[in-house]
């Protein structure tokens, strides 16, 4: 079908008003490089093409550039409602707009900038009862096109402009917008679609509280109290009592604004049961289960304690019921100590805390580098992808985004160290990245973006010859431990000069460095250099190279890092996904493209800021300053990644409270590791077998010798005349006795002894 006389005509006007055009079948450009080759004339028209489409991102008058509002949606009172927003809140082109029709109600809208836009898209919002059909919001920018005249392939009807086509207008006739009025429009969209009634897919409130299960039962006795509880209060009135906002019934379910939300969408579902789920950040009850009202009263009333809960709403409702429950308890605790003498030894539980949730999901651009480092994970975990998520946004961050805080100017840089056994799939991470890596250079023009190693630096004056060439540099280390080793006591001065000069780097991010020790004039100082560190390694070998002399000098409070658990994780033999969303790759692209421009911190987290540090952190750092002398410093880092990655240049108070959980559960499990390996260094070998027996037999409570070695490597590495001298010390010491029981001998913690 060959196009008409009118759209040829209609084509030779719009050459001639300075649009590039294509040619188009249905909506679809016709030839392979349509971007860079618009048609000339209507020639380049043959049989098979239906219209033409204008090429947006280009410059039709001198700096001006056509770009298209590109409302797709089928809910005619969500366009209505948007048409008419767009008039209300611009009224100075309220008569100028023109609106481009082919499948109505959906509609599209031409205006100008003063330079190429991106595209931007806003949420997909879907209506309870038809999850495929979508309703978006599109700002249509460079190397995108938008058919302006042909026919559509679902109506058979040519399209249709009012009050006239965008060729008959002249240009300056046109809205003029920038990319801050366009973010404007995707947020204006997506707030009217939430008051229309349409959900997000895939981030559907509705479906994740449908499908949580019920959270587990806290306590293992006083079922009978927890039934009162529930007869007493409803969840209800406890929750709009705390300022919780009633936006309206999904059947039989009500949802609520968290009185904490920043984004201003429900968050909050309340079953017809009573049950509670939430899926607001910030919320201590968002952990993907659905909890009752008995969890709801230990939040608000008491803070958290469950055992004063209990304690308390037992002697309230229950007293003489609360007396048995007691009674009962007492029992099962004397019961519980009698059945801890076996013959045979259980297995050591973990003795890590549990990873946050809020490592588990990371919101944003960064959870979609978590979604897909995971997805090519032979071994998934999901906690090890999201601090490999939040390491490789920094590294694209680094070079030219910082943060403005009350501790001055912080480069998101950061040190990572991922410790896992072998086996765990820690290669997947660096390919990922590599993988990523590649795609990226074939896309866009990344000259700007930091530079890449695979080793860590073997000299100091290495590592200033690469600074030279480029001042944001990220080194990928596979083993760190073993490097570390060779630095810390192997006698390799060269390592020893670069360890320190990596120590002194990672707080000079907007100084001036220079090599230590050097002949100055063969090299140039370095300014505002930026040095990211990747390294993985076996937990084993890193307790091998910590030394407390570098933890005494701050070596280790630059580090964050991450302890994978124990357990051995199943191998993933399908289920892959290999490629990264393309989201995820025009999101770095912004990324890289950031000015010299600070991300500022928001009044409210500024004041949290203060109230967290001081309180929380400072007595933190003072008591443990080998491994917490630096949480603050790298919290408001991760929370200047967390704004990046929701498209802000302000970190919300939302943000710094995630960050702050997520630093402090990795501290915690670092901490809980290497007090579990015997310390940092420098003790003698049999005093840290003795520490470390002591601490397992306070865990355990008892432990066959045979069995011994398998779970204390200090004590396996002894001699066995030290290994003796250990076991006596315990004895002599009164914290352990030795008791011959059938098949061996076990060595039992001195309180779980009976008495005779």
């Amino acid at each position: 079908m060959a196009v008409s006389k009118e759209i040829i005509e209609q084509t030779q006007k719009a050459i001639e008003a300075g649009f590039s055009l294509t040619t188009v079948t249905g909506k679809r450009p016709t030839k392979k490089d349509w971007v860079n080759n618009p048609m000339r004339s209507a020639a380049s028209y043959n049989r098979n093409h239906t219209g033409f489409g204008i090429i947006c991102g280009k410059e039709i008058s001198p700096g001006e550039f056509i770009h298209l509002i590109d409302v797709d949606a089928r809910n005619k009172g969500l366009c209505d409602a948007y048409t008419g927003w767009l008039r209300r809140n611009y009224p100075e082109h309220a008569n100028s707009f023109l609106y481009r029709v082919g499948l109505a109600p959906k509609v599209g809208i031409p205006f100008l900038s003063k330079a190429p836009m991106s595209k931007l898209k806003s949420k997909d919002f879907y209506p309870a009862d038809d999850k495929d059909e979508k309703n978006q919001l599109e700002i249509l920018g460079d190397g995108q096109q938008f058919v302006a005249a042909g026919i559509h392939p679902d109506t058979g009807e040519p399209y249709a402009w009012t009050p006239k086509p965008v060729w008959e207008v002249d240009s300056f006739d046109l809205p003029l917008f920038s990319q801050a009025d366009a973010l404007k429009m995707i947020q204006a969209f997506e707030e009217l679609a939430v008051e229309h009634g349409l959900n997000l897919k895939g981030d559907d409130l509705l479906k994740k509280a449908e499908s949580a299960k019920t959270a587990p039962a806290r306590i293992s006795f006083g079922a009978g109290i927890i039934e009162k509880i529930k007869e007493a209060y409803d969840t209800v009135s406890i929750i709009e009592a705390n300022g919780y906002e009633f936006k309206g019934m999904r059947g039989d379910k009500r949802v609520y604004l968290h009185p904490n939300s920043s984004t201003k969408e429900p968050g909050i579902v309340v079953f017809a049961d009573g049950r509670y789920y939430s899926h607001h950040a910030s919320d201590p009850l968002n952990d993907g289960f659905a909890h009752d009202v008995v969890d709801l009263i230990v939040h608000y009333r008491f803070n958290g304690n469950l055992k004063e809960a209990i304690k308390t709403l037992a002697n309230e409702l229950d007293p003489e019921g609360q007396k048995e429950r007691q009674r009962q308890h007492r029992e099962a605790e004397a019961q519980k100590l009698l059945d801890s003498l076996p013959t045979d030894t259980k297995d050591e539980k973990s003795y890590l805390p549990d990873f946050s949730p809020h490592i588990m999901h990371l919101p944003g651009l960064l959870g979609e580098m978590q979604e897909y480092i995971y997805g090519r994970m032979i071994y998934p975990c999901r906690a090890m992808a999201a601090v490999s998520a939040m390491a490789f946004i920094a590294h694209y961050a680094q070079n030219k985004a910082y943060l403005n805080s009350l501790q001055g100017k912080l480069s998101l840089n950061e040190y990572w160290l991922v410790m896992a056994k072998t086996g765990y799939g820690k290669e997947s991470l660096i390919s990922s990245f590599t993988h990523l890596d590649e795609l990226l250079t074939g896309r866009f023009n990344l000259s700007i973006r930091p530079g890449i190693q695979q080793a860590t630096p073997a000299s100091p004056q290495g590592l200033h010859k690469l600074l030279e060439a480029n001042n944001a540099q990220t080194f990928f280390s596979d083993e760190f431990a073993e490097w570390l080793i060779q630095a810390s006591k192997g006698g390799d001065s060269h390592k020893q000069g670069t360890m320190g000069y990596l120590m002194q780097i990672y707080t000079k991010g907007f100084k001036k460095v220079n090599v230590p020790n050097a002949v100055m004039n063969k090299y140039e100082a370095v300014q505002n250099p930026r040095v990211t560190i990747f390294a993985t390694t076996t937990g084993e070998r890193l307790t091998e190279a910590l030394t407390g002399s570098q933890a005494d000098a701050g070596g280790y409070n630059r580090f964050i890092m991450f302890v994978g658990n124990p357990e051995r994780i199943e191998k993933r033999y399908s289920g892959f996904k290999w490629q990264p969303t393309e989201s995820l790759l025009v999101g770095i692209e912004r990324i890289l493209k950031i000015a010299d421009e600070p991300i500022q911190l928001s009044d409210e987290a500024r004041q949290y800021y203060i109230e967290f540090d001081s309180q929380t952190i400072e007595p933190l750092k003072f008591a443990d300053p080998h491994l917490a002398g630096r949480l603050s410093e790298q919290a408001l880092k991760l929370a200047g990644l967390i704004a990046l990655a929701n498209n802000r240049m302000e970190v919300l108070k939302d943000d710094l409270v995630q960050a702050y959980e997520i630093r402090l559960n990795l501290y915690e499990r670092a901490k809980a590791y290497i007090d579990h390996e015997g310390g940092l260094g420098g003790d003698d070998p049999t005093v840290q077998a003795y520490d470390q027996v002591a601490d397992l037999l306070t865990r355990k409570r008892q432990i066959r010798l045979s069995e011994l070695k398998k779970f204390s490597r200090k004590y396996k590495k002894l001699k066995l005349f030290e290994q003796e001298q250990v076991l006596k010390a315990l004895q002599r010491d009164g914290l352990a006795q030795e008791v011959r029981v059938k098949g061996g001998t076990v060595l039992i913690h001195v309180d779980d002894i009976p008495a005779k």
